[in-house]
């Protein structure tokens, strides 16, 4: 009998790393997605207008993001907002290193609404609606994550 080839050797380690999840490179989800939990508020002039709430959950992040009404000048920055008193779920989130791609999903007619999340520092962030075919383009807003109540935090 012949001794298995080189292309033999190639094709089964592939089929092992494909079917045994401990090989696999693929990242876990909900792993990855960690550092991207918590409270995040959206600032403008140094108050929050708008709150993403992310959670880590099997299969991955699920979270909530309140509405809010914004306006933007002719360079692309924030001018005005105006926080509104709703929530909309987040849906269809996708981690790629220090970038968090989401939707955020109308409860009223189901459309959604695509944003981007940068990780900027361990608690600061900057979000950004997408697509960016807006003219001018729209620079992102600065988030912070808010401090973690402590169990004998009581306030």
């Amino acid at each position: 009998m012949k001794p298995a080839g080189r292309a033999t050797f190639t094709a089964l380690f592939l089929l092992a790393m494909l079917t045994c999840p401990s090989w696999s490179l693929q990242e876990e989800p909900a792993e990855c997605a960690k550092s991207f939990a918590g409270t995040w508020d959206a600032m403008f002039k140094g108050k929050p207008f708008m709150t993403l709430k992310l959670k880590c959950e099997d299969p991955g992040l699920t979270g909530t993001m309140t509405d809010a009404s914004v306006t933007f000048d002719d360079k692309g920055d924030l001018s005005s907002v105006e926080g509104i008193d709703e929530t909309s779920e987040v849906v269809d989130t996708k981690p790629e290193g220090k970038l968090l791609l989401f939707k955020v999903k109308d409860k009223d007619d189901g459309s959604t609404t695509g944003f981007e999340l940068k990780l900027t520092g361990t608690d600061e962030a900057e979000l950004m609606p997408l697509p960016q075919g807006i003219r001018p383009a729209i620079h992102p807003w600065k988030m912070k994550r808010q401090p973690l109540k402590d169990a004998t935090d009581k306030k």
